[in-house]
């Protein structure tokens, strides 16, 4: 599933003293080993970047292992205003990769039983904002 928001402008979100929720931050592995996690993506205002135009960074190889996300191109092709997200719940990673940028490659199709059940109490969350 999907869905779009948008939040308080930046302004008033400076001014804002609400207390944030507790988070972890994981420094160690890939985001893709972070299973039943919000996985946040801040890299472009157009959902998916450059994914079909040959880009090969941060959030195009997020598409290109969880094709499912290709179709929010095609739901929200305007690029996202600066308050503006789109999350979407329970995509699932089919390949693995290896490289980055020009080294980016194809290293194998993902089979962790885990995510095929698609986490059903903590569903995997791609959140991406500009």
């Amino acid at each position: 599933s999907a869905e779009q928001c948008a939040v308080l402008d930046a302004p008033a979100l400076l001014q804002n003293t609400s207390e944030l929720c507790e988070f972890t931050v994981h420094d160690e592995g890939g985001i893709e080993e972070q299973s039943c996690q919000l996985h946040a993506d801040f890299a472009n205002e157009y959902i998916g970047g450059g994914v079909l135009h040959g880009g090969n960074v941060q959030e195009e190889i997020r598409f290109t292992v969880s094709t499912e996300c290709l179709i929010a191109k095609f739901l929200s092709p305007m690029a996202m205003l600066p308050n503006e997200a789109i999350l979407m719940m329970g995509t699932q990673q089919f390949f693995d990769y290896a490289g980055y940028g020009s080294r980016f490659s194809f290293a194998g199709y993902r089979h962790k039983e885990e995510e095929m059940v698609f986490c059903a109490h903590r569903p995997d969350r791609l959140a991406a904002s500009v």
